[in-house]
């Protein structure tokens, strides 16, 4: 598999009526991933991911996102981990931490507008994490990219995030949304600063009962234990 790759792909030209447009573009081969396979399910806090170089590269990069209901292409995001290229650098070892997405999970529903168990579970119910490693050249400026142009009935490598399912995650999976509400309420009494938890109760009473209020209240215990912009983002957001 081959992609164009466009020198001057960051300008912004305005074309005029009968214009030409030019750009120059280069066709380059996907870059291989050696390590690891299409599909692993991380356990522990590290991942090794390792590439074949490319020609010409002076740098590589980390892409990553999350798969949602079968579509991945609106939600790749860059993490910002580079390498420098050279000897024995097709090689890095992460922390699952810098590349889990900071932002809260995809809502999907069905068509009679009630949430899907993802929606609920978010990275807890499963999630897959793709990555894949993109190639740059001495301007940085893209030259090359493992992942996949188009969508197929394959794909594209991704992790799995292997958390400890509870009690209340059966349920979600089930559709007993109610009576899982009723049990992460009842396991946050004695963990009060379970993250999972109080997600969950956060997805479940924005997009279940629509109690914007019950819901910003647990975000906002997220936020004063986590720290994350995102939670106080989606405080803000319901407050409009």
């Amino acid at each position: 598999m081959c992609k164009a790759y466009l020198g001057n792909k960051d300008s912004q030209k305005v074309l005029e009526p009968r214009g030409v447009l030019i750009n120059d573009f280069v066709f380059n081969t996907a870059i291989k991933i050696l390590s690891p396979d299409d599909k692993i399910e991380v356990r522990g806090d590290k991942l090794v991911i390792s590439w074949q170089q490319m020609e010409g590269a002076e740098s590589y990069g980390l892409v990553t996102g999350l798969i949602n209901e079968g579509s991945y292409a609106s939600s790749i995001f860059i993490n910002d981990i580079k390498k420098k290229a050279g000897a024995a650098t097709n090689e890095i070892t992460l922390d699952v931490g810098q590349i889990i997405p900071e932002f809260m999970g995809f809502a999907s529903f069905y068509n009679e507008g009630r949430p899907t168990p993802g929606t609920l579970l978010g990275l807890y119910g499963g999630a897959r994490i793709l990555y894949g490693i993109e190639a740059y050249d001495r301007d940085d400026s893209l030259m090359g990219s493992s992942m996949p142009v188009i969508k197929t009935e394959k794909l594209p490598r991704h992790f799995v995030l292997v958390t400890q399912e509870l009690e209340g995650d059966k349920l979600v999976k089930e559709e007993k949304y109610e009576e899982a509400r009723n049990w992460f309420e009842g396991y946050l009494i004695k963990n009060p600063e379970d993250e999972h938890s109080l997600y969950v109760l956060a997805r479940y009473y924005e997009y279940c009962e629509k109690n914007h209020d019950k819901a910003k209240e647990y975000l906002s215990k997220l936020y004063d234990i986590t720290k994350k912009e995102e939670y106080k983002k989606q405080i803000e957001r319901m407050d409009k």
